[in-house]
């Protein structure tokens, strides 16, 4: 799951590990690849904006800023330019991911060379501190060559704020949300099968913003949706859970019923990471139906796809249908 939700064209690109060797060590080898292979043509570059004060003119003059700084003083100028360098957030978050999986007990020499190389290599760009949810960059053809280490840093940077405590020995290391890893390989994957845009297919930030009530007070943030330009077509959750009973958690059920209030549709769409056969629940007075769906984790990659490939199938086929029969 963590490699196709880095990369997914190329997640099947085998990382060389021993049997034994731990998550941590796999995590830092497929880092490792991913951001060796972004940088192999150098570091990328772009533009930032930059404020100083200098004593010649570069840029353009704040004077605004300079009123307040220092009233009836005309030097230093305070100026604002753009600089062409490798400090942009692309780099930054190799960089900082690079800082965290330095101080893991990483044993296997390949991957420390490799990391000790990334490091010299990011030395010109300018280190920043990242909050528990790194910004997302924006991809572009200019900057897609890096999206597998960056979208792989950003998960890396997420999971690194974790002291481990277990005995008097404390110990840095990484934690993984599976539930975010698992929402985000579910809208991909299903994504990529369905043969959608990510504005046709976004994820709970995504536009337009949704709401359950009149006033617009409280804003739902479904993990699924399916937009057919301003109409919407699905809408379902992601849980990283296991559903024992076959019919869902109350409260999860809850959520997908108000997805589907919110968005007026008469049906929503609930995926669990396991769980027994698929199964449907009708709300009482004509409310919504509720969609059961359950992949299978424990089988191999491809027939993990292949189970979402079905289940894009599944959501075509209802959505024919729900056409068909208002028309009909």
């Amino acid at each position: 799951l963590l490699a196709f939700v880095a990369d997914p064209d190329h997640w099947q690109e085998a990382v060389d590990l021993d049997d034994d060797n731990s998550l941590t060590e796999a995590i830092a080898a497929l880092f490792v690849r991913l951001a060796s292979d972004a940088t192999a043509r150098g570091l990328l570059r772009g533009y930032r904006e930059h404020a100083d004060a200098l004593l010649t003119v570069r840029g353009r003059i704040d004077f605004a800023e300079m009123l307040r700084r220092r009233p009836g003083l005309w030097l230093p100028l305070e100026v604002t330019f753009q600089e062409h360098d490798a400090s942009i957030l692309e780099n930054q978050i190799l960089q900082a991911a690079v800082e965290v999986l330095g101080v893991l007990p990483i044993v296997r020499r390949d991957t420390v060379r490799g990391l000790q190389r990334l490091r010299a290599l990011l030395t010109e760009v300018e280190p920043r501190a990242f909050p528990a949810d790194p910004p997302a960059v924006m991809w572009t053809r200019l900057n897609r060559h890096y999206r597998a280490a960056v979208e792989l840093g950003r998960l890396i940077l997420t999971g690194s704020a974790v002291d481990l405590r277990r005995g008097a020995h404390p110990a840095a290391g990484i934690t993984i949300d599976m539930a975010v890893v698992f929402e985000t390989f579910v809208r991909e994957a299903l994504r990529r099968a369905l043969g959608l845009t990510p504005a046709q297919f976004p994820d709970g930030d995504g536009k337009p913003p949704v709401h359950l009530d009149e006033r617009r007070l409280v804003r739902l943030k479904p993990d699924l949706r399916w937009w057919d330009g301003d109409s919407i077509r699905f809408v379902g959750d992601a849980k990283y859970k296991i559903d024992e009973r076959g019919i869902g958690q109350d409260r999860d059920i809850y959520q997908l019923h108000a997805y589907a209030t919110a968005h007026d549709l008469p049906e929503s769409t609930l995926i669990y990471a396991d769980g027994p056969e698929r199964t449907t629940l009708r709300v009482v007075h004509d409310g919504p139906a509720i969609h059961i769906e359950h992949l299978d984790l424990s089988r191999e990659p491809l027939e993990i796809l292949g189970q979402i490939d079905r289940l894009a199938w599944t959501l075509m086929r209802r959505g024919r249908a729900r056409i068909s029969g208002s028309t009909g």
